[in-house]
């Protein structure tokens, strides 16, 4: 209990820190993402090794500058290895989820921007035989650096998550909370765009060429609406004669 504590004063903390900075005006805009993440260890000198593969795509809606909805799915596999002295087991584990997602975004100047997201879904596990399906949510502080053109890579080193499950063969729910602040890297791309029927400019933080390039459409469009007046004046012919 006292790890969750620490680590959800660190979370606040370090998004409070954020929180005075302000990114440029925002406008209705989509964001798609991805993020992988590799961790194997190992213990009693090599015999017992642990490794962690985890995947989450999503893709969401800009409600505004700082708050961003959206679907998300994630994988994440277990793969455990003992080495005995005439035995060798492997186990292996794998979770799997779908739902909702809710992002708070905050910038700190035109490159780099911090963000927290809280996922929340339906979700499935198998372990060997065992079948397990309930739901989770988790919790991960983010840090973002804008690249070019609306693309951005993310990083962030592990989260809090908690998980229900009932699992068959009368096993009963199976209830886990897992913090690993600091104890796993997952780097990410993710690219912005605007929508094809709104014709304004992306936010900062999303991308510096998008909004470039929406203000020459608007540019475009307020040359269309300004039509040329002809200087010309034509005379009546039977005048003329």
């Amino acid at each position: 209990m006292k790890k969750i504590i620490l680590s959800i004063l660190f979370a606040g903390s370090l998004s409070a820190s954020f929180a005075q900075l302000d990114c440029a005006k925002s406008c209705d805009n989509w964001l798609v993402y991805g993020n992988a993440g590799f961790d194997n260890a190992s213990n009693n000198g090599g015999n017992n090794t642990q490794s962690v593969i985890s995947f989450n795509p999503g893709i969401g809606y800009n409600l505004s500058n700082r708050f961003t909805v959206g679907l998300q799915g994630g994988y994440t596999g277990t793969f455990l290895q003992n080495k005995g002295a005439k035995l060798t087991t492997n186990l292996s584990s794998e979770m799997n989820n779908v739902g909702l997602f809710f992002r708070h975004t905050c910038c700190a100047g035109k490159t780099f921007f911090f963000f927290s997201q809280i996922n929340a879904g339906y979700a499935t596990a198998t372990n060997d035989s065992l079948v397990g399906t309930g739901f989770m949510i988790n919790y991960t502080p983010s840090l973002g650096i804008n690249v070019a053109h609306g693309f951005a890579l993310t990083l962030n080193i592990g989260g809090i998550s908690y998980s229900s499950l009932n699992y068959s063969n009368n096993l009963g729910v199976s209830n886990h909370i897992n913090v690993n602040i600091g104890q796993s890297i997952q780097v990410g791309i993710e690219k912005s765009f605007c929508c094809p029927m709104h014709r304004t400019c992306a936010p900062k933080h999303l991308s510096g060429g998008n909004e470039v390039f929406h203000r020459d459409l608007e540019k475009l469009d307020n040359e269309d609406e300004i039509a040329p007046k002809s200087s010309k004046k034509f005379k009546n012919r039977d005048e003329e004669e």
